[in-house]
């Protein structure tokens, strides 16, 4: 009986190891590219092997800054963690209306993550919609692949 219990708890402690690893797993096989434009700024990234680059330029100022993040997904969910950012200097950050929030942000950075859902959209392209941390919407005409499954 012990023998059968400690079997139970090895077999159930595997399982949910290997469904937590799933995502890491999966997400490590994107690959693709994007460039997106918006009215204050563009984003310009590519993900490769579970690492999201993304470098966003600003139109008002030519400022621009650089974050890494790690790719993370699960069926149509994607977590993204950030591993590092190129931060902006207080004296670019001025210029933007929402200062405070921004400088907040950027100075704590207080975008440690970011969970979206994932859709796609009837012209092919990938909508990403999230309410955590902020809720934001972006729609992306996507080149490549988002995960291996």
């Amino acid at each position: 009986m012990l023998k059968l219990s400690r079997l139970l708890m090895i077999s159930i402690f595997t399982i949910f190891t290997l469904a937590a690893l799933i995502p890491y797993v999966n997400g490590y096989g994107c690959d693709f590219n994007y460039t997106e434009e918006f009215d204050e700024y563009d984003m310009v990234g590519n993900c490769k092997n579970g690492i999201l680059q993304t470098h966003i330029i600003y139109h008002n100022n030519q400022f621009s800054y650089y974050k890494k993040f790690l790719w993370i997904k699960y069926a149509n969910k994607v977590l993204l963690i950030n591993i590092s950012s190129k931060l902006p200097q207080e004296v670019i950050l001025k210029s933007f209306n929402d200062f405070d929030v921004r400088y907040s942000q950027y100075r704590h950075n207080e975008n440690l993550y970011a969970f979206y859902l994932i859709r796609e959209a009837r012209s092919g392209e990938t909508i990403f919609i999230s309410n955590e941390p902020v809720n934001a919407m972006y729609i992306f005409d996507l080149t490549g692949k988002l995960s291996y499954f």
